[in-house]
């Protein structure tokens, strides 16, 4: 078997493009000779009768040759001998492709470790250690969320497991100006600190923060405390306005940090 594939690769004893020809015209007209005795057509008719019950002869040979000869080895030595070629030619202009290459290619892979930081902000949990759960029924098969009453009786009743619910909050925000709107999200009182959320400034919400009686605080992204606050450090345990009510901001996001979508503003999710 060995030699046999050595064979091969070396194209010892493989057929030439003429002999595939001579083999492939010979079963044409053998073919041609059996439509033609069989009388069910003239004689003269058979050989294009046999050529269409043939298919395409040229990329039947194409096929035989690539059983034989080792086709993408001999395309990558002639590529090789032409940029060889080419190299010569102009160096300089090959020194400036391989260097647009490989800063390309070093661009991509930064590109690809930051987008990989940016959808896994919290590497020191277990992947596969967290589940999503949803609600679904027969009236509605493909639905993706919960409700409060099921997010309420996962933390009293699963012991098993650390139940985070959050909710999507759009709500606006008070300045001198008057107010614009900004998207966030309510979020468990727990949820900052069960998944290990990193702050730059401050911190998450207090365990009981998602009571009705609790103090409101907020934790405002890093883009949103750079953009609207110009990262004054002064805004931590400042108290902003959101939907018409006081918040205390408690903490700011490390940067790069997006759960579970981009969002400005974060409050505790109160059932």
């Amino acid at each position: 078997m060995l030699r046999n594939w050595f064979s091969r690769l070396t194209g010892d004893h493989a057929p030439s493009d003429d002999d595939i020809a001579r083999e492939l015209r010979d079963h044409l007209e053998l073919d041609a000779e059996a439509l033609g005795q069989s009388g069910h057509m003239k004689a003269d008719d058979a050989p294009a009768a046999a050529r269409r019950r043939f298919g395409n002869v040229g990329n039947v040979g194409e096929s035989v040759r690539d059983v034989w000869h080792w086709t993408w080895l001999e395309q990558l030595a002639q590529d090789t001998r032409h940029g060889l070629r080419a190299l010569v030619r102009s160096p300089a202009y090959s020194g400036a492709v391989a260097i647009t290459l490989a800063l390309g290619i070093g661009a991509g892979a930064s590109a690809f470790s930051l987008s990989d930081a940016i959808h896994r902000p919290f590497p020191q949990l277990q992947q596969d250690r967290l589940v999503w759960i949803v609600q679904r029924s027969a009236t509605c098969p493909s639905c993706t969320e919960g409700s409060p009453a099921a997010l309420t009786a996962l933390r009293t009743r699963a012991r098993s497991i650390v139940a985070i619910g959050t909710a999507f909050w759009r709500t606006t925000l008070r300045t001198a100006d008057g107010s614009e709107i900004v998207n966030g999200f309510l979020i468990s009182g727990n949820g900052f600190a069960a998944l290990g959320v990193p702050f730059a400034l401050g911190h998450g919400f207090a365990p009981d923060a998602d009571q009705p009686a609790a103090p409101k605080a907020t934790v405002l992204s890093y883009k949103f405390w750079h953009d609207r606050f110009g990262a004054r450090p002064s805004v931590l345990d400042s108290v902003i306005t959101l939907g018409g009510e006081p918040y205390t901001v408690v903490g700011v996001l490390a940067k790069d940090v997006v759960f579970p979508t981009a969002g400005d503003v974060y409050a505790p999710i109160v059932p």
